[in-house]
């Protein structure tokens, strides 16, 4: 059940930014919210991986991580 929030949470942050962002980015702006216990960059990585809402877009050699995008909805 917490994941699935964190999940939405997450969604949430993607979706206000509009832009591709870094694991870390994402949990830092969701520490800054109502979010006590967030997750490490590790496991956070493997949510944003495993569910299917989420795209890596690229490599970022500069932060060191991958930059997530949500997946676009084709109607």
């Amino acid at each position: 059940m917490a994941q699935i929030r964190t999940k939405q949470a997450m969604e949430r942050v993607m979706r206000r930014a509009g832009e591709p962002m870094s694991t870390s980015q994402i949990l830092g702006r969701l520490s800054d919210t109502k979010y006590k216990h967030i997750p490490t960059v590790h496991s956070a990585g493997q949510m944003l991986a495993r569910d299917k809402r989420f795209v890596k877009v690229e490599y970022s050699r500069r932060l060191k991580q991958h930059l997530w995008a949500i997946k676009e909805e084709v109607q």
